[in-house]
């Protein structure tokens, strides 16, 4: 892509992730975007059909990125461990998830979180049902529809807490919690009840 090209669409994109951190999607125009982003209206629309296009496509972009970062994480494993493996790699996913704070912290501030966190949900769901080869070792029945949704949710729903709480933690940081959730979970716990 040309340079001049790639400066213009950066700019139109920060532009709107920025005023998505002040006012709803559907009060932000054209003419403001433009304006902000000093640019004319005819270059917006060399790039875009509309807002709706633009936002539709920093939300696709930034999925797509997302797995193909997951495809990067699991293509050299012949073996993927649960423990060892799955949640050593998700590092990679945090580490883009931190590199994007900007992209990220718009979509979850904004009012079409909904939108971006059903989309993120179903492409780590897409890719765990396509790509990930399950393993049962218990002797009860497992259903491992369920066990993806379930872990899936999980997931999703710590990095929106991770993302709502202005990233507390490195994605390190992040990695050595859910591990050690993972390996050590507090199977004990008391209610404190009315005190």
């Amino acid at each position: 892509m040309d340079r001049r090209i790639r400066r213009s669409r950066k700019s139109i994109n920060e532009t709107i992730l920025h005023l998505l951190t002040k006012k709803k999607f559907e009060d932000i125009t054209v003419t403001e975007i433009v304006n902000k982003a000093d640019i004319n209206r005819s270059t917006f629309y060399a790039h875009y059909l509309d807002k709706e296009d633009l936002i539709e496509t920093i939300m696709e972009e930034t999925l797509a990125s997302i797995q193909q970062q997951m495809y990067q994480l699991f293509k050299h494993e012949d073996h993927v461990e649960y423990y060892s493996s799955i949640y050593s790699n998700i590092i990679g996913i945090f580490e883009f998830i931190y590199e994007e704070q900007t992209v990220f912290t718009a979509m979850s501030n904004s009012n079409l979180r909904h939108i971006f966190q059903n989309g993120l949900y179903d492409t780590f769901v897409t890719f765990a049902e396509q790509q990930l080869v399950y393993h049962h070792e218990h002797h009860y029945p497992l259903d491992i529809n369920l066990y993806i949704h379930f872990s899936m949710s999980a997931l999703v729903g710590v990095i929106f807490r991770w993302i709502s709480d202005g990233f507390p933690y490195t994605p390190k940081e992040l990695t050595e919690q859910l591990t050690t959730f993972a390996l050590h979970p507090p199977y004990k716990y008391t209610y404190k009840g009315d005190r």
